[in-house]
């Protein structure tokens, strides 16, 4: 049969991510922060948004997969990156990159908790604590869940002022996977 293919001079904003991906996520070194932020740069949402070919399920299959995996590595990619913004005092970019991990994944708790501590951390104790009840609303409508005890403590800290900001952001950042 005949065959479609893209000129050399065409980039696909999937691939290309997923390559600036696929290096930002080896050994860190002193360019590891600056790769992944252009990683995260080069992410365009969802692959083909929206789009589905009626009557082709194995390609819908495959495109569902696809997103998947790309949603998957940019979490991973935005994760380490907000964990390096957090080492490095950059505490604000640190936040935008939690709020739109949150934006991402809205049940997710480690987010919430990662953004509530950086909240915290800025001085925006309001902020953090109407966080955690949006957190506590979602997974009590969404799943009939509670938030976790670690949740719990972090926003019982943060209420009563008893906050410490340096193991809090550390305890904030979700445990690589293996």
């Amino acid at each position: 049969g005949d065959h479609l293919q893209l000129g050399p001079d065409v980039t696909v904003d999937a691939v290309t991510f997923s390559r600036l991906a696929a290096a930002a996520s080896g050994p860190g070194g002193d360019d590891a922060a600056a790769e992944r932020s252009v990683a995260l740069a080069a992410y365009g949402g969802p692959l083909l948004e929206g789009f589905d070919l009626a009557g082709a399920p194995a390609f819908n299959d495959w495109l569902a997969a696809r997103r998947d995996a790309l949603a998957q590595q940019w979490r991973a990619v935005a994760e380490s990156h907000c964990t390096t913004l957090q080492a490095t005092g950059d505490l604000r970019a640190a936040l935008r990159l939690a709020s739109e991990l949150l934006r991402h994944d809205t049940l997710q708790e480690a987010h919430y908790r990662r953004a509530m501590a950086l909240h915290a951390a800025l001085g925006e104790r309001e902020a953090a604590l109407a966080l955690y009840e949006r957190c506590r609303r979602l997974l009590g409508k969404e799943l009939g869940l509670k938030p976790l005890a670690q949740t719990v403590a972090l926003a019982d800290q943060i209420f009563s002022g008893a906050f410490d900001p340096a193991p809090a952001l550390q305890a904030a950042a979700p445990t690589p996977a293996p």
